[in-house]
């Protein structure tokens, strides 16, 4: 038991016995209106009951307790993506079956029923995996905080865990994305808005957010710099990890889609540091260009998500790209510092530009 050094003491003028009492800088006040040496004891005695809750809960605590202390860490050292991803799995997955407990009592079995029962509910097998590997998070979090945790080995991703199935764009529907730009809205037709965004994935293969975070001031000499992206929050961040941060060369089809969004914007008489603004000229919120997206695909007989149009691209130019060229041009390989920047423009990005566009052009039909 801890042992406490200061004792309770007799407010006169409130009637009552008050003592304070903190450990490892949680700080607490204890109170007993019952007058005397027993009133004295019973408030002690909380006191007491309380440093001892304390010792368990830094050696021992409860999951919820942990995991709370967990998510503020995360939320300090990593993306927002990942914090939300992180915190989603803690509240749907893992806390409603485990929270109560004290992490020192929770075995690989316990682990491995939360892992088991989402695949059971149909849950894919990239979730699965996203929920072991939370529980290897919060494990090394432990280690670091001398909590005694179980180590969560041999944890198994249930077989009948379906694997997601990318929905890309099919030539004719590609053709479709690049010779329409209408939809129709209380049965007239309008021109979609966002029509060169959503082609400009399709050609570069940039993620929605880093798409919405493209200044005017990020292409110089045709050179596109991608340096910031922009989350579901609105907030603007450095990129998903640290592979996001690229150089693309801009070949002739995604500078044609260039001019013709400057073409737009002249035309809508919108002035925006943007790239792809919204229409008021500010940053575009990153849902609204979901939901746009949404309402075109389907009225044009697209199954492919917004996501998944930077996916037709990997899935388009992989047979004739090397890897190692079109990895940097996706954020998949390691960060492009500025001291090689020249190498980059005169050497593999240029390359692996022109060899999309040829890909394209012969889908296309062009």
């Amino acid at each position: 038991m801890p042992i406490r050094k200061n004792e309770a003491i007799w407010i006169e003028n409130r009637q009552l016995w008050r003592i304070h009492v903190q450990k490892d800088g949680r700080r607490k006040s204890f109170y007993s209106s019952i007058k005397g040496r027993k009133g004295k004891i019973a408030c002690e005695r909380k006191a007491d009951a309380w440093l001892e809750e304390q010792v368990d809960f830094l050696s021992n605590p409860r999951l919820d307790e942990l995991w709370a202390d967990h998510l503020k860490e995360v939320k300090r050292t990593t993306s927002e993506a990942n914090y939300i991803k992180i915190e989603s799995i803690g509240r749907l997955y893992l806390l409603p079956e485990l929270g109560n407990r004290r992490i020192a009592s929770i075995t690989i079995q316990h682990w491995q029923n939360c892992i088991t029962a989402a695949g059971e509910k149909g849950l894919s097998k990239k979730t699965c995996e996203n929920i072991r590997g939370t529980i290897t998070s919060l494990y090394r979090y432990t280690r670091k905080n001398r909590v005694d945790m179980e180590r969560p080995e041999l944890l198994a991703i249930p077989r009948n865990a379906p694997v997601g199935e990318r929905k890309i764009l099919q030539p004719d529907q590609l053709k479709t994305l690049f010779r329409v730009d209408h939809i129709t809205h209380w049965g007239k037709q309008e021109r979609c808005f966002y029509i060169h965004a959503w082609r400009f994935i399709v050609l570069t293969g940039l993620r929605r957010g880093e798409l919405c975070g493209l200044q005017w001031e990020d292409i110089q000499d045709n050179v596109l710099h991608i340096k910031r992206s922009i989350s579901s929050t609105q907030k603007v961040t450095q990129g998903k990890n640290e592979n996001a941060q690229r150089y693309i060369v801009l070949s002739s089809l995604m500078l044609a889609e260039i001019e013709a969004q400057k073409a737009l914007l002249k035309k809508a008489g919108i002035i925006s540091p943007w790239i792809f603004p919204s229409p008021a000229g500010s940053v575009i919120n990153t849902n609204n260009l979901y939901n746009q997206w949404q309402s075109y695909r389907e009225q044009h007989g697209i199954e492919s998500s917004i996501h998944e149009l930077r996916h037709t691209m990997i899935s388009v130019v992989k047979s004739d790209i090397p890897e190692p060229l079109l990895k940097p041009m996706v954020g998949h390989s390691a960060a492009m510092d500025t001291g090689i920047y020249q190498h980059v423009v005169d050497g593999d990005a240029e390359r692996a530009s022109i060899m999309v566009d040829n890909v394209f052009q012969r889908i296309l039909d062009l």
